[in-house]
């Protein structure tokens, strides 16, 4: 194909969009304000398009829903605030938006919408409707609505492609702007809270501090207050209570009645603190107040509390005693602490720098994000001067110095904001940063491009009126990278998770959600030859219920059979396939899961009704089986590699590294159940004389025979491996000494019974020597114990050679 290059239109047109997208994205993703977002949204959108209305509709939590934002020309009518009754938010509708899709209309009066919709939009002087829904995951949010009003519109794909990626865009800013908005709330609250709590404290305080306490006041105040008289100035524990008022019956749960003239331990024998009469004693003494902080109070009769307890001396060894319950007061403080602990956290997380500045302009708090912006630590920063102006509100350029060592520094910029904040109960700025450099970096390259992008055009509308075909044959080209570009985005998520597969069983459960959600009108199955290529067999359905073992010979394919896509738009009149399910689909296309030039299995996609599958729809399902097919083939590799990884390629039997894992893991079984293990250790007698005689190669082929009689004597729970040269071991799970050396003489008689032909000729029977061990008899760990049927496979060379030797006799 002959490539060609993009009309200046489209051009113009295609990185106008990129550039405007970039912008508005990065605009309203730095923002935490949600009416500049919104605002910011409609008003770039309504010039990109040139359209007459662009407006948000926000659903409420009741399932109604208001114009949000709104975007207007001056000759068209506004409908910001209006609650409108729009029949496309009917529940099946909803659903669609809810699911992403998009609905548009070029001309409202030649459209399929229903009349009650045309008739609303033409109130409000529309011709041409674009909406696009804005999710916030599986939730819909709100709509971002497009009206054109002075004649009908045809929506570009393009447009209607740009509008939903800054949907999604719009989507995370929101959500940001609302999670801030949420924490200024509760910051609020918590800055009332405190105010309020302020207040309470300064007039106790100021209760507290008067000069004579009047009868009224005391009975009816909400503080407790006690009077105790200490009878004997000598004796601690002489205080008797003399006097109360009516709220300590409501703060401790006795009647005056029932502690009158009671000692402390009397009136009060659950207070953990029991030093009480000592403090009152001095207090006496000293003619001085005292506070004595907060105590727990335990009593049944009342919830626990906490009372805030201040002493204050009176005439006749008297002494008054305010109490306060603080309980609600201690809770609230812990709440503020809670929430300042949320504030941390979510600045930890927030990948923007975020300062916080009391008034004096010192740093009392910096997130990590902040630290590594200024290429400092977060102590070296706090308590530290913040060096910049404190200006609330301005979105402001800095340019920032961060050391790389000592000798070399990076100059960059960032993008400074402050606001207003209450900090540990005082007024303060939070101040965020935002790295920029890269930016600035991009801005520049961005220039430079636009610039030689330019110069391009320039060039190009030189050459424009040379070739009229060209321009034909650029405009296809154009359709089709728009085609294949629609794919790569929806075959990406499972090319992902294809990878990631371990089983067949996974890869199943992968590509048929995909298939359900990008071919929803269908029902099929996924089939795979089996490894004799005698038969093809369904491995997974969608759709319909369909047998899930339908088995077909290959040749029952047509798509199989000749190696290419089969497609059969009406089943009525064309060839289709043998194993085409029943009823009859009406419309039918296989496609053959190649892997390495060979098929490995197809996918059949059935439709119920008679169907003209387009282009992009065609392409689409090659892709995915070719793709399913690479992961196929790919899991079958990883089961060769790790059959090769444990498995003695020339005898069959498992390799050194699996016997030692597997030795590992019996004797620790072995342990736990107090069952023995078997080993028998294995030399083919005269082996180097086979090799001199007839040569190496009839050397393996002994060793190869060998093995193979050994996989077919060993337990389902036993294996056998080659230890290395022409030895071999067997390692028998829960076998006794004796049933060991018994199945070791067994063996020895039948390998004398093997025979083994090499290039015709028939080799002298095959003698092995056998050593025979048992864990824990012979060793504490597996390697001792294969040291010991390997001491007892050397005594029996030593003695004759074919025999077996049991390593207790050694």
């Amino acid at each position: 194909m002959q490539t060609n290059s993009l009309s200046d239109s489209e051009l113009i047109s295609e990185k106008k969009f990129s550039k405007i997208l970039a912008e508005i994205s990065l605009k309203i993703r730095q923002s935490l304000e949600l009416d500049y977002i919104l605002n910011t949204a409609v008003a770039v959108v309504r010039d990109l398009l040139n359209v007459d209305r662009v407006f948000i509709y926000k659903f409420q939590p009741d399932g109604s829903g208001i114009v949000e934002v709104e975007s207007v020309s001056y000759q068209s009518r506004t409908i910001i605030n209006e609650v409108l009754y729009d029949p496309c938010f009917k529940e099946d509708l909803i659903n669609l938006y809810k699911n992403g899709r998009v609905s548009s209309a070029t001309d409202i009066t030649n459209s399929n919408l229903p009349t009650c919709y045309v008739e609303l939009l033409l109130r409000f002087q529309v011709r041409s409707i674009l909406v696009v829904p804005i999710l916030q995951g599986d939730d819909l949010w709100g709509l971002l609505i497009a009206h054109h009003c002075i004649n009908a519109r045809e929506w570009q794909n393009s447009e209607i492609e740009l509008l939903q990626q800054l949907s999604v865009q719009m989507a995370i800013a929101i959500r940001q702007a609302e999670l801030y908005q949420q924490l200024q709330q509760e910051l609020k609250q918590r800055q009332q809270a405190q105010t309020k709590l302020k207040q309470v404290n300064k007039q106790l305080q100021a209760k507290l501090t008067e000069n004579k306490i009047y009868a009224d006041i005391v009975k009816n105040m909400q503080v407790g207050l006690h009077v105790w008289q200490m009878e004997d100035v000598n004796d601690v524990s002489s205080f008797r209570l003399k006097a109360t008022n009516p709220a300590v019956t409501h703060l401790t749960g006795y009647e005056e009645k029932e502690i009158m003239g009671k000692r402390i331990s009397e009136c009060f024998p659950h207070l953990l603190k029991t030093d009480l009469p000592e403090i009152y004693a001095e207090v006496i003494h000293s003619g001085k107040n005292r506070d004595l902080g907060e105590i727990e109070y335990f009593e049944q009769r009342i919830p626990h509390s906490i009372f805030a307890v201040k002493a204050f001396p009176l005439l006749n060894n008297c002494v008054g005693i305010l109490f306060e319950n603080v309980t609600v007061r201690q809770e609230t403080e812990n709440e503020l602490k809670r929430q300042k602990k949320v504030m941390q956290m979510l600045t930890t997380m927030n990948p923007d720098g975020i300062f916080i500045v009391d008034t004096e302009g010192v740093i009392q708090f910096v997130n990590p994000a902040g630290a590594l912006l200024f290429g400092r630590t977060e102590d070296e920063l706090i308590g530290k001067a913040f060096g910049f102006p404190l200006v609330v509100g301005e979105r402001v350029e800095i340019d920032i110095v961060r050391p790389l060592n000592e000798l070399r520094v990076e100059i960059g910029m960032a993008e400074m904001r402050l606001g207003n904040i209450i900090w540990e109960g005082k007024e303060a700025y939070l101040a965020s940063f935002r790295d920029i450099t890269e930016r600035k970096r991009t801005e520049k390259t961005l220039r430079e491009m636009n610039e030689a992008i330019a110069q391009e055009i320039q060039e190009r509308e030189q050459a424009q009126n040379q070739s009229q075909e060209a321009n034909k044959k650029l405009t296809n080209w154009v359709k089709a990278l728009e085609s294949r570009n629609r794919e790569i985005t929806l075959l990406n998520d499972m090319i992902d998770l294809l990878q990631a597969c371990f089983t067949v069983e996974e890869a199943c459960q992968v590509i048929l959600p995909l298939i359900q959600n990008l071919f929803p009108n269908t029902y099929g199955s996924v089939f795979k030859i089996s490894d004799s290529r005698m038969l093809v067999e369904a491995i997974a359905n969608w759709g319909e219920k369909l047998s899930e073992e339908t088995l077909f010979a290959p040749h029952e394919c047509i798509a199989l059979r000749r190696g290419e896509v089969h497609f059969v738009e009406d089943t009525q009149t064309a060839l289709t396939c043998q194993h085409l399910p029943e009823p009859l689909p009406k419309t039918t296309l296989c496609i053959p899961i190649m892997a390495q030039g060979q098929a490995i299995g197809v996918i059949s996609f059935y439709y119920q009704e008679k169907t003209k599958i387009t282009k992009e729809e065609h392409q689409l399902a090659i892709t995915l089986a070719k793709q399913f097919g690479l992961a196929l083939a790919n899991l079958k590799l990883q089961e060769t590699l790790k059959i090769q990884s444990i498995r003695d390629p020339l005898t069959g039997l498992f390799n050194r590294r699996y016997l030692e894992e597997f030795l590992n893991r019996e004797t620790d079984r072995a342990i736990r159940t107090e069952k023995p293990i078997g080993i028998i250790m294995i030399d083919v007698d005269h082996f180097k004389k086979f090799n001199d005689e007839f040569g190496h190669a009839a050397g393996d082929l002994i060793l190869k025979n060998l093995g193979a009689f050994l996989k077919q004597k060993v337990r389902d729970y036993d294996i056998a491996c080659r230890y290395g040269g022409e030895e071999l071991i067997m390692i028998l799970s829960g076998s006794s000494l004796e049933n060991t050396e018994r199945r070791a003489e067994q063996i020895r008689k039948e390998v004398q019974q093997l025979c083994v032909e090499y290039d015709g000729i028939l080799l002298s029977s095959i003698t092995i020597s056998l050593g025979v061990a048992c864990f824990p008899k012979h060793g504490k760990t597996g390697e001792k114990v294969i040291q010991a049927a390997d001491a007892a496979l050397y005594q029996a060379k030593y003695e004759g050679r074919n025999r077996v030797v049991v390593a207790s006799n050694y």
